[in-house]
Protein backbone atom coordinates (compact mmCIF):
# COMPACT_ATOMS: atom_id res chain seq x y z
CA UNK A 1 0.00 0.00 0.00
CA UNK A 2 1.37 3.41 -0.97
CA UNK A 3 1.13 6.70 0.92
CA UNK A 4 -1.45 7.99 -1.56
CA UNK A 5 -3.57 4.82 -1.30
CA UNK A 6 -3.48 4.86 2.53
CA UNK A 7 -4.45 8.54 2.68
CA UNK A 8 -7.31 7.97 0.22
CA UNK A 9 -8.67 5.00 2.22
CA UNK A 10 -8.63 6.94 5.48
CA UNK A 11 -10.13 10.06 3.88
CA UNK A 12 -12.99 7.99 2.44
CA UNK A 13 -13.76 6.51 5.88
CA UNK A 14 -13.51 9.51 8.22
CA UNK A 15 -17.22 9.19 9.00
CA UNK A 16 -16.50 5.72 10.50
CA UNK A 17 -13.15 6.40 12.19
CA UNK A 18 -13.30 8.20 15.53
CA UNK A 19 -9.94 7.19 17.03
CA UNK A 20 -6.44 6.92 15.57
CA UNK A 21 -6.37 3.32 16.81
CA UNK A 22 -9.32 2.45 14.54
CA UNK A 23 -7.02 2.95 11.53
CA UNK A 24 -5.00 -0.18 12.40
CA UNK A 25 -7.27 -2.63 10.59
CA UNK A 26 -8.06 -0.27 7.75
CA UNK A 27 -4.67 0.09 6.07
CA UNK A 28 -1.76 -2.22 5.38
CA UNK A 29 0.99 -0.44 7.28
CA UNK A 30 3.23 -0.87 10.31
CA UNK A 31 2.83 1.40 13.34
CA UNK A 32 6.22 3.03 13.97
CA UNK A 33 5.15 5.67 16.53
CA UNK A 34 1.99 5.35 18.55
CA UNK A 35 1.42 8.61 20.39
CA UNK A 36 3.39 11.60 19.22
CA UNK A 37 2.48 15.14 20.19
CA UNK A 38 0.01 14.10 22.90
CA UNK A 39 -2.44 16.82 23.87
CA UNK A 40 -4.36 16.08 27.08
CA UNK A 41 -7.86 17.41 27.62
CA UNK A 42 -10.29 16.74 30.46
CA UNK A 43 -12.13 13.84 28.81
CA UNK A 44 -9.74 12.73 26.10
CA UNK A 45 -6.22 12.83 24.66
CA UNK A 46 -5.35 13.53 21.06
CA UNK A 47 -2.17 12.26 19.44
CA UNK A 48 -0.53 11.43 16.14
CA UNK A 49 0.02 7.79 15.21
CA UNK A 50 2.61 7.15 12.47
CA UNK A 51 2.44 4.27 10.00
CA UNK A 52 5.08 3.05 7.58
CA UNK A 53 3.70 2.00 4.21
CA UNK A 54 5.63 0.73 1.20
CA UNK A 55 6.77 4.12 -0.13
CA UNK A 56 6.86 6.33 2.96
CA UNK A 57 5.10 7.31 6.16
CA UNK A 58 1.70 8.72 7.07
CA UNK A 59 0.55 10.43 10.24
CA UNK A 60 -2.97 10.08 11.59
CA UNK A 61 -4.02 12.72 14.14
CA UNK A 62 -7.11 12.49 16.31
CA UNK A 63 -8.54 11.02 19.48
CA UNK A 64 -6.12 8.61 21.15
CA UNK A 65 -7.52 8.07 24.66
CA UNK A 66 -11.11 8.28 25.83
CA UNK A 67 -11.16 9.23 29.52
CA UNK A 68 -14.95 9.53 29.69
CA UNK A 69 -17.06 6.64 30.93
CA UNK A 70 -20.22 8.23 29.58
CA UNK A 71 -19.17 9.12 26.02
CA UNK A 72 -18.27 6.93 23.08
CA UNK A 73 -15.45 7.71 20.65
CA UNK A 74 -18.05 9.00 18.20
CA UNK A 75 -19.68 11.23 20.85
CA UNK A 76 -16.33 12.79 21.74
CA UNK A 77 -15.35 13.33 18.11
CA UNK A 78 -18.63 15.05 17.30
CA UNK A 79 -18.92 17.05 20.52
CA UNK A 80 -15.30 18.24 20.62
CA UNK A 81 -14.75 18.53 16.87
CA UNK A 82 -11.77 16.17 17.07
CA UNK A 83 -11.96 14.41 13.75
CA UNK A 84 -9.30 12.26 12.12
CA UNK A 85 -6.69 14.05 10.02
CA UNK A 86 -4.27 12.14 7.81
CA UNK A 87 -1.10 13.49 6.19
CA UNK A 88 2.26 12.39 4.85
CA UNK A 89 5.17 12.60 7.31
CA UNK A 90 8.92 12.06 7.11
CA UNK A 91 11.29 10.63 9.71
CA UNK A 92 13.53 13.10 11.51
CA UNK A 93 16.68 11.61 13.05
CA UNK A 94 17.12 12.44 16.72
CA UNK A 95 20.58 13.08 18.14
CA UNK A 96 21.20 11.10 21.28
CA UNK A 97 24.22 11.35 23.60
CA UNK A 98 25.51 8.67 25.91
CA UNK A 99 28.35 8.45 28.36
CA UNK A 100 31.66 7.54 26.75
CA UNK A 101 33.53 4.62 28.34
Amino acid sequence: MTVKQAINIIDRNTDKIFSVIMVDGLIDGKVVASHQDDDDHRWYTTATRVYQVEDGFIGVRGLYKNLSEAQSWKDLAEQEGEYINVFEVEPVPDVYYKRKH
